[in-house]
């Protein structure tokens, strides 16, 4: 067994999170444009090796 640690951070400022909101409510910008995929919680592990052999899955949207 291998232990591993995964440390990352991402911060958006709150005027960048209003812009962003903004642009979806308008629709100026389509969310479900920025989704490569949709998977259910059964196929995550499957999810998850794709995202480790490209990044062209890299945003996916996991639904219960």
């Amino acid at each position: 067994m291998k232990e591993v640690s995964v440390g990352f951070a991402v911060y958006y400022t709150p005027e960048e999170f209003r812009t962003v909101v903004a642009a979806f409510s308008s629709g100026l910008v389509d969310p479900a444009s920025l989704l490569a995929r949709r998977v259910e919680l059964a196929q995550v592990n499957e999810a998850f090796d794709a995202l480790a052999r490209t990044a062209a899955s890299a945003k996916i949207l996991v639904e219960p």
